[in-house]
């Protein structure tokens, strides 16, 4: 989403948090938040994705410690609070 070719002329970076977000709430996970405490650890890497043409040597070897990255960053940033809680007894509404 982020990589060679942009999908977005402007708002990738935007567009990919709330990606993000959405997979990781169907999996009952918090969201991502960005905040001006984070927007740097997530803007860097993110940069560096995007700089990168999918398909390319380059993209072989950068993208996998980038995704590792991600994953720790989210699990660092991760904050229950954005879930909603379920009312007793059942289904959301």
């Amino acid at each position: 989403m982020l990589s060679e070719p942009e999908l977005f002329i402007e708002g990738n970076h935007r567009t990919g948090a709330l990606v993000m977000s959405y997979i990781l709430a169907r999996e009952d996970r918090p969201p991502f938040v960005l905040t001006a405490a984070n927007a740097k650890a997530y803007l860097d890497p993110s940069t560096l994705v995007t700089q990168t043409r999918k398909g390319s040597l380059v993209a072989v070897f950068r993208l996998p410690k980038i995704r590792r990255y991600f994953a720790k960053f989210l699990k660092e940033h991760a904050d229950r609070k954005y879930l909603i809680a379920a009312p007793a007894g059942g289904a959301m509404h």
